[in-house]
């Protein structure tokens, strides 16, 4: 990995037996095994000493050495909480995982056209993670070593039957008809153990009993939920050309209370193979046309045991006498009225294809509405517990999707085809649960993925009048927009006026507080595009993968953390981005960067949003092909190939990557593959 220490190692296998025991029994298994060892990165996030390595790599001071004259891992004397990132290095972290995954059939034809098939079906993945914080780092020293243990076990079972019966009358109807039961439990459990106060680092994680902690962390839990689901099936084609399907299920889950355990979701799609009409048989040109429209609901029931109320212990601690005791709280309350989320989509296409299918394509457009949306609602703060499970709302997606594909060149010694994809969508809320407590500038109908803000009104000048709402406002400061409401389209975006400005409904009342914030954008994109090429010459294959992302918002979380800072985070000796140097000053009066941020009054983040379109070459593949007489018996294909992955990126974004959050802290990576596929 980009990171030193990082590694990824996999084993696999895979089997897949199928045999038919007689005319009417036949049985199939699906296996697969997997070991995989991860060597974790500290990122910062739940990991190891609260800062990741790249972020404490990017702003540790440069000038300090990385030992000390004993050995010792420098810590920067103005940076005393942030860890010297190469002591990171040090610090033990690996994942060990184990997946069991087996699939197995029997089906029996009973009568002419009817099928019985039973499916039954075991995941089990074991888990452990591993880690040792030694005391040459910064918190492990503070801990006297820190090692734990984690390990996690899923277990899930499935039992599926279903019922098939085709039927033919004629030509012209066709039947297929599926009736089925299902059965899933889903099981985890979850062992943790935790230990300090080591004399030595030899023992790693391996002698958690060594360790001298007043008291040491245990946890462990289990939790176990069940899916019950009832569905049907009902397929018709007449003459090949009209073909409808209707479909039905009847979910049931354990994480809803006995109020709403079980939801109703039909579907429906037809569609109608146009070119089959006698007006268009004949058609030496039009080789593909199809029509299909469907609507149709689908459940989501992943809330966890968010219904019920439940208590836990070992959280609360208390101290009577010199003994500690361990008490037990309500951790959830419950809420048996918890319903489904429930996606009513509608969509409807067109398939095309020409001359032959030389050129070929989709056209899709969709609606979908997801209503009683899962999620937990704040509750005040009198309550035993801050949050409950609740259906928090519905929101409303809307867009369409053009495909495109090409056979350029078809000649016996050289082809060329591409691929060629563009998608728009829109999300926005369409409802929100009355109870929930939305900020005074929050609407209702507000995109889902929202910013709000303060708007800049510039900097303020050598000899310029502070702004009546804020009047200690110095020189090289930002200067805030007092608007007090905006106008804005349907989607929730600011619209300009005749002179491109923004206009505001608000009359400015010389006060800065919440009513200047501010819906500023969305960072959904405005389209999306994809675009492949593959060309093939003499055994040589060349596939070339283009996608991007155009007109959004990106927030530039690398310029927010290493650009302008407030003043105190400068004399920690802390790194910064170049552009600090071209910052506003006395010398510099005319730059658009402040000179700094206070605490004075509140700061507009529109600064920190850019253009953050892009265009990224996914994979450069190169291969070739052994000529079969080269083979001879020995197999029937033979193929060397070279992968480029993620070659370069096409952008005005001045961040870390347009695409990559950079506080997950690992970047996008280059890498190189080369591969042999054989086949006998």
């Amino acid at each position: 990995g980009v990171v030193k220490n990082s590694s990824f190692t996999r084993f696999s296998g895979r089997a897949n037996i199928s045999q038919e025991l007689s005319k009417i029994f036949s049985y199939g298994i699906n296996a697969t095994i997997s070991y995989v060892n991860n060597t974790n990165v500290p990122l910062g996030r739940e990991d190891f000493e609260n800062s990741g390595l790249i972020n404490s790599a990017l702003a540790y001071d440069p000038t300090i050495p990385v030992k000390d004259d004993k050995g010792n891992y420098f810590i920067s004397p103005t940076m005393p909480i942030v860890p010297n990132p190469v002591s990171m290095l040090e610090i033990t972290d690996y994942t060990k995982n184990m997946r069991f995954l087996i699939n197995g059939f029997v089906q029996a034809n009973l009568y002419k056209g009817l099928t019985a098939k039973v499916n039954m079906g075991i995941d089990d993945q074991r888990g452990t993670r591993y880690s040792y914080l030694p005391k040459t780092t910064l918190y492990g020293l503070q801990d006297g070593g820190n090692a734990s243990k984690n390990s996690v076990q899923r277990f899930d079972r499935l039992l599926e039957t279903t019922l098939i019966y085709e039927l033919k009358i004629n030509e012209d109807h066709k039947f297929n008809v599926l009736a089925g039961y299902s059965y899933q439990d889903f099981n985890l459990e979850f062992t943790t153990a935790q230990n300090n106060k080591f004399f030595t680092d030899v023992f790693l994680y391996n002698s958690l009993s060594s360790g001298e902690a007043d008291r040491p962390f245990v946890s462990s839990g289990k939790s176990e939920n069940k899916l019950i689901s009832y569905f049907g099936r009902v397929n018709y084609s007449l003459l090949d050309k009209y073909l409808l399907t209707i479909t039905a299920r009847n979910d049931g889950s354990s994480n809803f209370g006995v109020n709403n355990r079980f939801a109703f979701f039909p579907s429906a799609a037809v569609a109608w193979r146009i070119n089959q009409e006698d007006f268009l048989k004949e058609s030496t040109r039009l080789s593909n046309l199809k029509l299909r429209v469907g609507v149709g609901q689908t459940g989501n029931s992943n809330i966890g045991a968010g219904a019920f109320e439940y208590y836990t212990s070992a959280w609360q601690e208390a101290v009577f006498g010199k003994r500690v005791y361990t008490g037990t709280a309500k951790s959830q309350m419950a809420n048996p009225d918890l319903k489904w989320e429930t996606t009513t989509e509608i969509n409807t296409g067109i398939d095309f294809g020409f001359f032959n299918e030389r050129i070929s394509g989709s056209v899709d457009y969709f609606y979908k509405q997801i209503k009683d949306l899962l999620g937990y609602r704040t509750l005040k703060s009198f309550m035993e517990v801050s949050t409950v499970a609740a259906n928090i709302g519905k929101t409303q997606s809307q867009g369409f999707e053009v495909t495109l594909r090409t056979d350029n060149l078809n000649r016996t010694q050289l082809k060329w085809n591409t691929e060629f994809t563009f998608t728009r969508y829109v999300d926005r809320w369409l409802e929100r649960n009355p109870e929930l407590n939305l900020n005074p500038w929050q609407k209702n109908d507000d995109p889902i993925r929202a910013y709000y803000t303060y708007l800049a009104d510039g900097i303020l000048t050598i000899g310029e009048t502070p702004p009546s709402h804020m009047p200690n406002l110095l020189p090289g400061q930002f200067k805030v927009k007092d608007v007090n409401g905006y106008v804005r389209d349907e989607f929730g975006n600011l619209i300009p006026g005749e002179d491109g400005k923004i206009q505001y409904l608000g009359t400015p009342d010389g006060i800065l507080d919440q009513a200047d914030i501010v819906l500023f954008g969305t960072s959904d994109p405005g389209f999306s595009l994809g675009l492949g090429n593959t060309f093939e010459y003499k055994g040589f294959d060349l596939n070339i993968f283009f996608y991007g992302m155009f007109d959004r918002l990106v927030y530039n979380q690398t310029r927010e953390k290493y650009s302008i800072p407030e003043i105190r985070r400068i004399l920690t000796g802390q790194n910064f981005m170049a552009e600090v140097t071209e910052r506003w000053s006395s010398t510099n009066p005319n730059s658009e960067l402040p000179s700094g941020f206070v605490t004075t009054y509140p700061q507009p983040g529109t600064y920190l949003w850019e253009e953050g379109w892009f265009i990224r070459c996914k994979n450069i593949t190169v291969g070739y092909t052994l000529p079969s007489k080269w083979l001879k018996n020995f197999a029937s294909k033979a193929r060397f190939f070279v992968d480029l992955g993620n070659p370069f990126v096409i952008t005005a974004y001045t961040g870390n990557d347009p695409e990559t959050d950079f506080k997950a802290g690992y970047p996008n990576q280059h890498s190189l593959l080369a591969g042999f596929d054989i086949t006998f």
